[in-house]
């Protein structure tokens, strides 16, 4: 089974070179069919792929202060990446550094600042994140959140 490239933001995946939408490959798919082509295994993998991603995501939404969320639009623009590409890719690289550390220090978390940062660049300093959830739900959250006590 190809993986294919997938945005979730446009709903678009990667196949023959090009970024194609489901219309585009449900047209694909029927033009070949009805040109009596039938190699359309992988149109029809990538449809199935692009599906079932679009249909297993999630949508999480957060709030920031405006400087964070300034600094954000600023940077996705500059870059010519999509915010929510940009916020998945941070988290991604938050979660495996800290799942590759050994479980002590992926589990010491110190507590939180007295006072806010006084800019962007402050908010993003590297290590872990000095937050607490409001509520624990899982095992795999305890371990994240605990404290050293």
């Amino acid at each position: 089974m190809a993986e294919f490239k997938i945005d979730l933001d446009s709903e678009c995946i990667w196949v023959d070179e090009r970024w194609c939408k489901k219309d585009e490959l449900i047209a694909g798919i029927r033009s070949r069919l009805e040109a009596g082509n039938y190699a359309v295994a992988q149109l029809s993998e990538a449809l199935e792929q692009l599906a079932g991603a679009v249909r297993g995501a999630r949508v999480v939404a957060f709030r920031v202060p405006t400087e964070i969320g300034d600094a954000l639009s600023a940077h996705a623009e500059q870059t010519g990446v999509p915010m929510g590409t940009l916020l998945r890719h941070v988290v991604a690289q938050l979660l495996m550094s800290s799942y590759s550390q050994a479980a002590p220090a992926a589990a010491a978390v110190p507590p939180p600042r007295e006072a806010p940062p006084s800019s962007p660049a402050a908010a993003f300093e590297p290590g872990p994140l000095p937050l607490r959830p409001k509520t624990v739900t899982s095992d795999v959250e305890r371990a994240w959140f605990r404290s050293e006590s």
